[in-house]
């Protein structure tokens, strides 16, 4: 994508959209904004903390949607394949200067390594595979606000199948770097609009914490910093 940024704070309630609850933050392209002097800055817009459709009994799984999300495709393109512009892609980011030469040096080997063990077959990284056939789940029926801490990476393997799922829900590498923390609840999330078929689905079980993103280390660098989902199977009650 071309002259598009995020800004802090400002995500979607899905209150347009079936009252969807992903969460996804909001794109904005440059022309929709204009630049402030930082001296005459006026106070930071607070967001609201609360999400006002919680309560919403309208019934909207299977129903096709279109936002920002489904639209990405035709907002956007495809990324030339080429080793050269793949390298490209993680030096000249504009965040380079703040992220350092050594974090986006490991990022460029985690997603080679990624596709190595794609091209011997392996879906996922092989430290993130588990057992089971079948997963289990558990409900904790957890609110927003409420304190968690994220299991051990141990605890969370023995809940996973042999593609790193929990009923169907991956455990991303990146988000191993939270076990052991200990985070507020953000939202739950009982539905949300599949990026892939464009339509509403249910989802159980399943909540999003504060301040815990998605870095895009195992994700071609992708900058969208969306919010990782968590099974609360994964979490326990502090």
């Amino acid at each position: 994508m071309q002259d598009t940024v995020i800004l802090e704070g400002a995500t979607c309630d899905g209150c347009a959209h079936g009252n969807c609850q992903r969460t996804c933050r909001i794109l904005w392209k440059e022309d929709w904004l204009r630049k402030v002097d930082h001296k005459a800055l006026s106070p930071v817009l607070d967001f609201p903390r609360g999400f006002p459709n919680e309560g919403s009994k309208e019934d909207c799984v299977g129903r096709a949607f279109s936002c920002q999300l489904t639209s990405l495709p035709d907002a956007s393109y495809r990324l030339p394949a080429s080793f050269e512009d793949i390298v490209r892609q993680y030096i000249y980011s504009r965040n380079f200067a703040k992220s350092g030469i050594p974090k986006h040096a490991c990022d460029f080997l985690l997603w080679f390594n990624f596709k190595g063990q794609r091209f011997l077959g392996r879906k996922r990284y092989a430290s993130l595979y588990g057992k089971l056939g079948r997963t289990p789940s558990v409900s904790l029926r957890l609110q927003p606000g409420q304190l968690v801490e994220v299991k051990s990476r141990e605890e969370i393997l023995e809940t996973l199948d042999i593609r790193g799922r929990n009923r169907g829900l991956s455990l991303t590498y990146d988000m191993l770097k939270y076990c052991g923390g200990r985070f507020r609840v953000k939202r739950r999330v009982d539905r949300m609009i599949s990026e892939r078929t464009k339509r509403m689905r249910r989802i159980s079980d399943t909540v999003i914490l504060e301040g815990v993103t998605c870095a895009g280390s195992d994700a071609w660098n992708c900058p969208r910093k969306c919010y990782c989902l968590w099974r609360e199977i994964w979490l326990k009650r502090v």
